[in-house]
């Protein structure tokens, strides 16, 4: 008997045909085949993105696109699935994403990335004579959204001062 990949050889991933053929001392012959398939316990590859950031363009946040892939040794490209669509809209703060592809044979492969979403701000500008003011009297300060946060409207800052002791002391709610 003779067979084709031989006996004892090496099997690529999926399937292969093994072909044989037998020869009797008459001159009798027979053919057959026999199909080999070799499958694997490595899991689909799963691709993400590193931790994105995007700036907010509205007091819901921003929309934001990503990329995410997944292989398959044996399968081939897979479309993994997650827990937030890449073009959706992410709210201000941090989300995480997880994401998850799985091949035929049922293996699935997880990870996930963070989606952070703030607002693109001057930071707090104090009036000219802040450091002349009475302790525990008012101090006026304004804020600026800068960029794609500039349009925003309706949002509620909250202002937190340092005291020199490091602990904070919170401050009066305002509407910017």
């Amino acid at each position: 008997v003779s067979c084709s990949p031989a006996s004892g050889a090496t099997f690529a991933l999926g399937n292969t045909t093994v072909s044989c053929s037998a020869h009797d001392a008459a001159g009798n012959a027979a053919n057959g085949s026999l199909r080999v398939t070799v499958l694997t316990t490595i899991p689909p590859r799963l691709t993400l993105p590193p931790n994105l950031r995007a700036v907010a363009t509205s007091p819901n946040g921003s929309f934001v696109t990503f990329a995410a892939s997944a292989s398959d040794l044996l399968d081939g490209p897979l479309t993994p699935t997650c827990s937030r669509a890449s073009g959706s809209r992410f709210p201000p703060g941090l989300t995480n994403v997880t994401c998850s592809a799985t091949n035929g044979r049922g293996q699935t492969t997880r990870g996930n990335f963070s989606v952070e979403v703030a607002w693109s701000w001057s930071g707090a500008l104090l009036p000219g004579d802040a450091t002349s003011r009475k302790a525990g009297s008012d101090l006026p300060v304004k804020l600026q959204l800068l960029g794609a946060s500039a349009g925003a409207r309706d949002l509620v800052a909250r202002q937190v001062v340092r005291a020199p002791a490091g602990k904070c002391v919170p401050g009066r709610v305002v509407h910017v």
